[in-house]
């Protein structure tokens, strides 16, 4: 039976009482609004599956990263480290793991709480709807998705942002 993973926790409760927190040091309050948190009557008012899903994919995502970077970036010391490098390829696979729908952009606050891996799914798919960047001439500016949104969004996207935290350094 896996019915407790679509189990939302009680909704989320309003901020505490000004009384209950004031002239309280930090860690006082802290502790007011930890309890309030993990009341049964309040709560985060997400489902468990979405706590399990993140919290589940923290660990793997560093462990990915982490055998990535440390496979193609050239570490000849603690003193010369690639911070900068590190930091790149960070957020471009962080980019990555996002687009894919294995991060937090899956869940309540986006309206997606089907099962991940949908905005791929998504961005390779013609005639799905899409912003019209105001800017954009009215030719280009479809609410529909093309041939052409799909290669640059989609394709490109994937085919740079694959490449660019398995190089050496990003250029």
């Amino acid at each position: 039976q896996i019915l407790w993973l679509f189990k939302y926790m009680t909704g989320a409760k309003p901020p505490p009482d000004e009384a209950s927190v004031k002239g309280k040091s930090f860690l006082e309050v802290v502790d007011v609004s930890a309890k309030r948190i993990h009341d049964e009557h309040g709560g985060l008012g997400i489902p468990n599956s979405f706590l399990y899903w993140h919290w589940a994919m923290v660990p793997v995502y560093l462990a990915l990263f982490g055998a990535i970077f440390f496979a193609t970036t050239p570490v000849l010391s603690a003193a010369t480290f690639p911070w900068l490098t590190l930091v790149h390829k960070l957020v471009i696979f962080f980019n990555v793991w996002e687009s894919l729908g294995l991060g937090v952009i899956h869940g309540p606050l986006h309206q997606k709480m089907a099962p991940p891996f949908q905005d791929w799914w998504y961005r390779l798919t013609p005639r799905t709807m899409k912003y019209a960047a105001p800017f954009l001439p009215s030719f280009l500016a479809s609410m529909k998705r093309s041939a052409l949104d799909v290669f640059v969004e989609g394709v490109l996207t994937y085919v740079f942002s694959a490449r660019a935290p398995c190089a050496p350094a990003v250029t």
